[in-house]
């Protein structure tokens, strides 16, 4: 291959890529743009509150160890809500577009991953396009905290990329920057410590041509990286042998794999029936090109073995099972996915657009099913947040400046999400008043006149109408 040819097909990949860059950024923006307007949620607040930057001091803090969190994920609660807080403020609408933005780019890498396996430009575009729009993304938008995901898959798939086009020059500045994304990955979410298995996986499917020796060379120091992050993770934080967070092997396994399933299906067929009907018509065409082609057979086995292996530190948890953990494992699915449907475009060599025209169909009916589903969950979730901002808002209203130690005493209705507020409360009036020493106790009717009655206690309580009324 010539000099000239090669620049060509540089030039050409170059401005496909600054076509699809904008096109995912905006499609991603419309797509999700009803969750701009929500609250933040749950641990929202908490991040929120503990990543204020005032001074170097607390900039230093945002990597500190001391918090009281069981996880140390620094880069994607601390510094990112801190970051956007500086920036913006306590604004939800501009952490809900930066969430928007990050999904966006993870999509984008995911088109340059199925490019470099030699998949067509116009499949791998429509799989990451796919794979933005999938139910199982859309956690990460309405619920900011799921930005954990969304910044450990960027550096998961960015670190992912810098490896394979570092070729096997380890003193390369592609190479480090490899480990360092991975580094950055690990300290989002300990759910990058599956790299080092999906990247052992790539040797041996799809550069298997490499001696053992070169792959060690390279492969090696992410087993360094991944020794040393157990080694001083396990000297600052303990992770709990029992309680919501425990790591178990039991009965509920078969359970769990069988509820991910399901979900990845869901996710990328919108079918809700028969699992085993399903399945099996699914596998038809896998298994056709699985046999057909020995290069597509290879990158098919390690989108199969990512899906599974990313998917195994989130099976023993036995209390916490969620949609948006299947982020990561799903990519490997859409691997998978991604290459049938460029065998089944090979086919048609003469009339290449019939099978382009259906996947173009398929795209916009996956992209209207699964924008009306959004419409509807967005809608509930921005009416189960808008009522605790309420409060807050009637409470400042009659109460526009506080002391520290201010206590607020609420009597809420029995329809009131009153243990969404006990976990939030506090922090949303922190928040609010920018004061860390002011706490908000939900209490019963019957315990009002209990209180001690000063000028720091304050006692409202909600209406079934929503009206907040003072009692003292």
């Amino acid at each position: 291959m010539t000099v000239s040819t090669l620049l060509k097909r540089y030039t050409a990949n170059i401005r496909w890529l600054i076509c699809i860059i904008p096109i995912f950024l905006i499609v991603t923006l419309l797509f999700y743009h009803h969750t701009f307007d929500q609250s933040f949620f749950l641990d929202d607040y908490i991040f929120v509150e503990r990543s204020t930057i005032g001074s170097f001091a607390d900039l230093l803090n945002l990597f500190s160890t001391s918090q009281n969190t069981i996880f140390y994920r620094p880069i994607s609660t601390n510094v990112y809500f801190g970051t956007l807080q500086l920036m913006f403020g306590p604004h939800p609408i501009y952490f809900h577009i930066s969430n928007t933005i990050l999904l966006a780019i993870n999509g984008v890498l995911l088109y340059l991953i199925l490019a470099k396996f030699g998949l067509k430009k116009y499949i791998s575009a429509a799989a990451a396009l796919l794979y933005i729009m999938n139910p199982i993304s859309f956690d990460s938008q309405r619920w900011i905290s799921v930005c954990q995901e969304l910044l450990s898959i960027l550096f998961f798939l960015s670190s992912l990329l810098f490896y394979m086009y570092s070729g096997y020059r380890t003193l390369s500045t592609k190479y480090f920057l490899s480990i360092f994304s991975f580094i950055l990955a690990l300290l989002s979410k300990e759910m990058a410590i599956t790299l080092p298995g999906v990247l052992l996986l790539l040797h041996l499917t799809v550069e298997r041509h490499h001696s053992i020796k070169e792959i060690l060379r390279k492969f090696g120091p992410f087993v360094i990286v991944t020794i040393l992050f157990f080694l001083l993770r396990s000297q600052f934080l303990i992770y709990p042998n029992e309680g919501a967070y425990s790591l178990e092997f039991g009965s509920f396994l078969s359970e769990h794999i069988r509820t991910y399933i399901a979900w990845a299906i869901d996710g990328i067929l919108l079918v809700k029936s028969n699992l085993f009907i399903v399945a099996v018509s699914l596998f038809i065409p896998i298994i056709v090109a699985f046999f057909a082609n020995a290069d597509r057979r290879k990158v098919m086995l390690f989108g199969a073995g990512w899906a599974g292996g990313t998917l195994l530190p989130v099976l023993i948890l036995p209390f916490h099972i969620y949609s948006y953990y299947l982020m990561l494992p799903i990519i490997g699915l859409y691997i998978v996915f991604a290459v049938c449907i460029d065998y089944l475009t090979s086919l048609c060599k003469k009339r290449i657009y019939i099978p382009y025209t259906l996947l173009s169909f398929w795209l916009l009916f996956f992209a209207y099913t699964t924008y009306n589903q959004f419409t509807v969950v967005a809608k509930n979730h921005g009416n189960f947040t808008e009522r605790l901002d309420r409060v807050t808002q009637q409470v400042q209203a009659f109460v526009p400046h506080i002391s520290d130690n201010t206590t607020f005493y609420f009597v809420f209705p029995a329809d009131f999400p009153t243990e969404l507020f006990i976990f939030n409360g506090g922090s949303i009036l922190r928040i609010a008043y920018n004061n860390p020493t002011v706490k908000a106790i939900p209490i019963d009717i019957a315990h009002v006149s209990t209180i001690e009655k000063n000028s720091l206690h304050y006692i409202f309580q909600l209406q079934p109408n929503g009206k907040l009324v003072p009692l003292k």
